[in-house]
């Protein structure tokens, strides 16, 4: 997606790290973050809606559907793909990083 920076791949690879030792599927202790950025619920189906428009301008109305159906699936099922989409929509260009709050290790 638009909003993909292969400059910062080793941020997110660090923040997929101390998140969930690059575990697509991890569930937090308490189950409330999930997925390889632990994203809570509310995250996760915040940023289905922010790729919606992106989705459909790129891949059509069958792309929009996959991602409206996302919003029903626990985020540790999400494919990887739509992890990492989901990583980088959130990140905007380092405007959404406080969401990874990593500041023991930091990864920036």
């Amino acid at each position: 997606g638009k909003w993909y920076m292969p400059k910062k791949e080793s941020i997110r690879r660090c923040i997929m790290d101390r998140e969930a030792n690059h575990n697509y599927r991890a569930v937090s202790a308490g189950g409330i973050y999930r997925g390889a950025y632990q994203m809570n619920r509310g995250l996760a189906r915040g940023v289905s809606f922010m790729m919606q428009k992106e989705v459909k301008k790129e891949m059509g109305p069958e792309a929009v559907a996959v991602v409206k159906q996302l919003r029903k699936i626990p985020t540790q099922q999400w494919n990887r793909y739509w992890q990492d989409r989901a990583f980088w929509t959130i990140w905007r260009k380092g405007k959404g990083k406080h969401h990874w709050r990593t500041n023991h290790r930091p990864c920036y």
